[in-house]
């Protein structure tokens, strides 16, 4: 079993919360492994799951709460990468685990730009 932690930031300060389990519940409810204490965080909103092999995935388990990985909304299940950044309703926690063998994602190729305007062409003067 690996290990793995979030990074938040608590009054100014970077802190660590380190996990040595399977599973983590997050979420508003008293009984969750990470605690988020806000109301735009679900009582139990998601859940972190090492799959074995530096595989981690990050199960969405709220309907109305905001779950997004480095900006892009989640539902569902998604994999995570080491340094990936949680947003779990107003909260930003980063996920660190550096055995985690999957990647971020590529940002897309930039689209290339349509042609500008081209001098000859009809009401040229």
């Amino acid at each position: 079993m690996s290990s793995f932690w979030l990074e938040f930031d608590h009054n100014g300060q970077t802190q660590n919360a380190s996990f040595n389990s399977q599973s983590v519940t997050i979420g508003r409810d008293r009984g969750s492994d990470f605690i988020l204490d806000h109301p735009t965080v679900s009582r139990q909103h998601a859940l972190i799951v090492e799959e074995g092999g530096g595989n981690y995935r990050l199960v969405v388990l709220s309907r109305g709460g905001l779950t997004a990985v480095d900006g892009q909304p989640v539902s569902g299940e998604v994999s995570l990468w080491d340094g990936a950044m949680l947003t779990l309703g107003k909260h930003s926690v980063r996920f660190r685990a550096p055995d985690a063998t999957a990647r971020a994602p590529q940002a897309p190729a930039a689209a290339q730009q349509a042609p500008g305007p081209q001098s000859g062409g009809f009401g040229a003067t």
